[in-house]
């Protein structure tokens, strides 16, 4: 959770996340990359992306992780507004 943010600005260290994952080179025979990779949902409570509960902001997060992992993963996805 980053707070005082809006999805751009979280876009970022997101997607830092995903390549340094990546290039740690750790061995996953099970993934199509041969590596451990990492997906990532973001959705941010902004005045342009207003919910109407935390319940509601934590259900988009995570269908933007689904959306992500549905994507082919090692990816950030980004949820939107309600």
């Amino acid at each position: 959770m980053l707070l005082g943010t809006d999805q751009e600005t979280t876009r970022v260290p997101a997607e830092k996340l995903c390549r340094t994952v990546e290039s740690l080179g750790i061995g996953h025979t099970g993934s199509d990359k041969g590596v451990v990779t990492v997906s990532v949902g973001v959705a941010t409570m902004a005045s342009s992306n207003i919910f109407a509960s935390s319940c509601e902001l934590i259900a988009k997060d995570d269908a933007a992780l689904y959306a992500a992992k549905a994507s082919g993963r090692n990816m950030v996805k980004l949820g939107e507004a309600a």
